[in-house]
């Protein structure tokens, strides 16, 4: 269906929200932003700031960083629908309604999204997915701190 735009999903939603509760707790103009992400070298006209606001149009992941750049927080708080309690359902693309904490974990590489895996190989499988090489190795030196006699290090 060429030319059909889709809609936005949950996690659109999620990101368009916090835009704009983001940008609104800092008093912040569209204008400012506008210029902010001038000088990051990721323009967004203010039409297209207040398009992304009404959900008229989709962020891609480079704007996601560089908004996240400019609001002065991380990619996942613009990711991570805002929740007042861990317990709190909240829906992301794909999936279907997980608590805020749930969803926590899975975004910054605790645990897996449908929650923790039956054997200690299959979350060392799954970390090992989504974390990069160096903070594996910190993880198994600190292990290997913790518990020498485990590694004959004693």
């Amino acid at each position: 269906m060429a030319g059909r735009k889709s809609s936005i999903g949950p996690t659109g939603e999620a990101v368009r929200a916090n835009i704009i509760r983001i940008r609104e707790g800092q008093n912040l103009s569209y204008a400012e932003v506008t210029r902010r992400l001038t000088e990051a070298g990721r323009a967004i006209p203010e039409l297209g700031l207040r398009n992304i606001e009404r959900g008229q149009r989709k962020v891609d992941v480079d704007e996601l960083v560089a908004l996240a750049q400019v609001l002065g927080v991380a990619p996942i708080t613009l990711l991570m629908p805002y929740t007042e309690q861990s317990t709190d359902s909240v829906h992301l693309t794909g999936s279907r309604g997980v608590t805020s904490a749930r969803l926590w974990e899975w975004l910054t590489a605790e645990t897996p999204l449908g929650g923790h895996p039956e054997t200690s190989a299959e979350l060392w499988e799954w970390l090992m997915r989504c974390r990069p090489l160096w903070q594996i190795e910190s993880l198994l030196s600190d292990l290997r701190h913790e518990n020498p006699s485990d590694y004959g290090d004693d």
